[in-house]
């Protein structure tokens, strides 16, 4: 048994083998601190990341792109380092035997990861952006390389962080100018994906002067037969124009459609035989026309695309658009897109319709562009996708031209027939006479924009009678339009796509004209057709066909007339719910055909059985309107005696509220009296008091105050004297003998306070004997005593 498992065991050897490998180079290249070491590793290390993705990418992705960080004006070590991110993230698996097999979808996402974990820290992006503005040839291809493969594998990440680096998206721009081609080529594939889907970039892009750098390539590769390169650079003015006001407000302000006008100008080719054209040509004709399309889109603001048509008309790009159109040399591929062009610069434009009606006349002999339109539509050589553009541009030449509906109308009645009209209305309703799908197809969509929220047509077209040569015919008697519509639907030969087209013709018919749905009234059983297919299954069609029918239905109880309203009502409730209705139309606007053609009016890859715009609108319009009623009926009245009961009980509810209002306002006007006639004296009286009790407890306050002050002061000097008595108390005077018989008593002597200056002064004695002048401390000492309450002593030492 060794030979089964003998390649799952050198796989797991070979595997160890490589991992070892990478462990020591990693750690040599970590390590070592000389160039040519590093070097070394890391070309070892290139030639095991060819074949061993997985190992070099887990352990050495950090250390490769800290060696660009480090050593990143060393071009030996950047080149090795950009090879091995780059097979890392290519991740391109060469499969050796069947064994390998299964094993590729799980290699194959390796790329995918890890550009998830190199894209999880900005820095990594920074240090490559450092790295592409590197003059060296090798270094910026491999990272213009390497941001190729992070935009196709994480392109709304790598977007984010492109933006936040400080000028990322405009130093990628700027290599649009490399004289190098390698470079130049790749910084194009780059920019076509960075500008899918992000207006920021866009923006970023548009004001970097783009637009001129683009058209400078396109002219240098050679204009229409500039080759790959030519169209890719209008692809990316393409993502950049498509739904973004802000870039098309600055490509028209820059005027760049008159740099358009010569790149298209190649209508002078004679001949009335289709020549064979180069693809690439085709190609970038194809993106310009597109680039004008991006302008002209349906669901923007009919201001902005009016804006648009008249710069474009204004560059004389529409005048050539007309010649490429009539010129019968060129091939149906972009005959289709001329078409569209066209038929969105004159929709809703009365003066480009005027100017296309008048070119068609003048310059191409054709008299009436409706016709032509027709016949274009219905000639089976033409491919379903020619009619479709064709068909567009009928609805397109419709638009808000009620004077046009009018003619087309007219060329319907019998008493206005005429060798011009009669050719007019017979292409018209030519679906109404055969069963081919097409050919009823085109007939019920050009009478649909035909009556299409215009009322007076819709009357109109039931004075149409026609006479029909076929077994639904009665005795070659003329019969009315509606009446034939009704006769092909109960048809069961007809097919599938037919009848839905009739019946959504007789829908937007019946919308809003109740002329109509009386007339269809008439008919008998007039509600046995729909409700019986409603109800039986027959095959994979039945959501479209139920849908369609209940929508049918469903205008009936909505906008019938008022007298049969409820009489309509009663009739089909019996038979369906409206519940089930809604669950028909709901399934129908859950379908992916019709969720795809409500998307936008333009035809572009449709299938060749769609509904048209305008339809899927009134679908949504009847479903809420069918929601609504669903609704009522959920929360109907209950009957009439219950009403009269509820009524009664409302009644008096409001009697008592009456009442209890009457009262609230008495108890209201009875307080606003009493607060009035309250008395405010004794208020009044209370706070005087306060307030002179207040003033009077200030001012002893204040005299305390004083009181303190002069307290204070006199203690002070009080002070002072006696430390100057206690100090002439301490000296001991030396005095004669004859001094000492001298000496009695002091004699004291009381001086009233208020008769005793504050010093007094003792003057001198004359009469003191010149022995006595010897102790003058005696004589001059004299003694006082200061009392507050009583006065001074005078203390005499005699």
């Amino acid at each position: 048994l060794g030979w089964i498992f003998s390649s799952s065991e050198q796989a797991y050897e070979l595997h160890l083998d490589d991992l070892e490998k990478v462990e020591v180079l990693c750690e040599r290249i970590t390590s070592s601190t000389l160039i040519d070491d590093k070097r070394k590793s890391l070309l070892e290390l290139r030639t095991l990341s060819k074949n061993c993705k997985l190992e070099v990418g887990t352990r050495s992705l950090d250390i490769v792109l800290e060696i660009l960080n480090l050593y990143h004006h060393d071009r030996d070590l950047s080149i090795l380092s950009l090879d091995i991110l780059g097979n890392i993230l290519k991740c391109k698996i060469a499969v050796s035997n069947e064994d390998e097999i299964s094993h590729i979808s799980t290699k194959d996402s390796l790329s995918d990861q890890f550009c998830e974990i190199l894209l999880k820290n900005s820095k990594n992006i920074k240090i490559l952006m450092n790295l592409i503005d590197n003059t060296n040839f090798q270094i910026r291809w491999a990272v213009l390389k390497l941001f190729i493969t992070l935009s196709k594998s994480q392109l709304a990440q790598f977007q984010s962080i492109l933006t936040e680096i400080h000028f990322g998206i405009t130093r990628i721009s700027d290599y649009l100018n490399d004289s190098r081609e390698m470079i130049r080529n790749d910084c194009i594939i780059l920019l076509i994906t960075l500008t899918r889907n992000n207006k920021t970039v866009q923006k970023i892009l548009a004001f970097e002067n783009i637009f001129e750098k683009l058209f400078d390539i396109i002219n240098k590769e050679g204009g229409v037969d500039g080759g790959i390169i030519a169209h890719d650079c209008l692809i990316i003015m393409q993502n950049i124009l498509i739904n973004n006001a802000t870039t098309q407000k600055h490509f028209r302000e820059l005027n760049l459609f008159s740099k358009i006008k010569p790149l298209l100008d190649i209508a002078n080719l004679n001949g009335s035989q289709p020549i064979v054209w180069p693809t690439s040509r085709l190609n970038i004709i194809i993106c310009f026309i597109n680039i004008i399309r991006s302008f002209l889109d349906p669901l923007s603001s009919q201001q902005s695309v009016f804006t648009n048509q008249n710069s474009i008309a204004n560059c004389d790009i529409f005048e050539t658009l007309i010649k490429l159109y009539f010129n019968s040399s060129i091939p149906k591929t972009l005959l289709i897109h001329i078409v569209l062009a066209l038929s969105e610069l004159i929709r809703g434009n009365e003066q480009n319709q005027k100017q296309f009606i008048c070119r068609a006349s003048t310059n191409y002999n054709v008299k009436d562009p409706f016709l032509n339109i027709l016949i274009s539509s219905i000639n089976p050589k033409n491919s379903h996708a020619l009619k479709r553009s064709m068909l567009y541009f009928f609805q397109c030449l419709l638009y808000s031209d009620s004077h046009a509906r009018e003619t087309i109308i007219l060329s319907l009645v019998p008493s206005s027939f005429s060798e011009h009209s009669s050719e007019l209305g017979r292409a018209l309703c030519a679906g109404f006479f055969d069963f081919d799908n097409t050919l009823t197809w085109i007939s019920c969509s050009c009478l649909q924009h035909v009556i299409c929220n215009h009322l007076e047509s819709k009357k109109e077209l039931l004075k149409v009678y026609f006479i029909f040569e076929d077994s639904y015919a009665n005795n070659n008697t003329p019969i009315s339009l509606l009446n034939r519509c009704v006769q092909l639907l109960k048809c069961s030969t007809n097919s599938f796509p037919n009848k839905v087209n009739i019946l959504s013709f007789l829908i937007i018919w019946m919308v809003d004209c109740p002329e109509v749905m009386l007339e269809y009234l008439h008919f008998d059983e007039f509600f046995s057709l729909p409700l019986s297919v409603i109800q039986t299954i027959t095959g994979k069609n039945d959501i479209i066909t139920h849908g369609v029918y209940a929508i049918f239905i469903s205008i009936f109880l909505c906008s019938s007339p008022e007298a049969k309203r409820n009489q309509i009502r009663n009739s089909l409730l019996v038979y369906i719910s409206l519940f089930d209705l809604k669950n028909h139309i709901s399934t129908l606007t859950q379908d992916s055909l019709f969720i795809e053609c409500s998307k936008t009016p333009r035809p572009d890859h449709l299938p060749e059985f769609y509904f048209d715009f305008e339809f899927t609108l009134l679908i949504k319009k009847v479903e809420v309107m069918l929601n609504n009623m669903l609704y009522d009926q959920n929360h109907a009245h209950p009957k009439s005696l219950d009403i009269n009961k509820i009524l009664k009980e409302k009644e008096i509810e409001i009697e008592d509220l009456k009442k209890r209002c009457v009262f609230l306002e008495n108890q209201n006007s009875d307080l606003k009296n009493s607060l009035e006639k309250s008395d405010t004296s004794h208020w009044e009286t209370m706070y005087s008091e306060i307030n002179l009790d207040f003033q009077k407890i200030l001012n002893d306050h204040q005299n305390l105050l004083k009181v303190l002050e002069n307290q204070e002061e006199t203690i002070k000097k009080l002070t002072t004297l006696l430390a100057d008595a206690e100090s002439q108390c301490n000296q001991k005077p030396d005095v004669s003998p004859h001094h000492n018989d001298m000496v009695g008593n002091p004699v004291t002597q009381k001086i009233p306070t208020d008769s005793m200056p504050s010093t007094y002064y003792v003057p001198e004695h004359q009469d003191i004997a010149p022995d006595q002048t010897q102790c003058p401390s005696f004589y001059d000492t004299y003694y006082y005593q200061h009392n507050y309450d009583q006065g001074y002593n005078f203390i005499h030492p005699y």
